[in-house]
């Protein structure tokens, strides 16, 4: 399963909001610097959805706000 997300880093609260089935916006507190808020993403999104972090993997968008995600199941 592919997800979508969209990035804001440097938020004053981390905070998760679902667009639709497979696509999300997503705040994180970690400044975009050596893969810092990409961190954040994924552990964001493994509690919201209740995965494990080591699920996911990054498919395009490392160094950009939208980001694609693969589940590994």
């Amino acid at each position: 399963m592919k997800i979508s997300v969209r990035v804001h880093p440097g938020s004053s609260r981390p905070k998760i909001k679902k667009i639709s089935e497979g696509q999300f916006e997503v705040w994180v507190t970690a400044r975009a610097k050596e893969e810092e808020a990409n961190a954040a993403v994924i552990r964001t999104l493994a509690d919201f959805l209740g995965k494990a972090p080591s699920v996911f993997k990054y498919v395009r968008g490392e160094r950009g706000r939208i980001k694609i995600l693969e589940l590994i199941n």
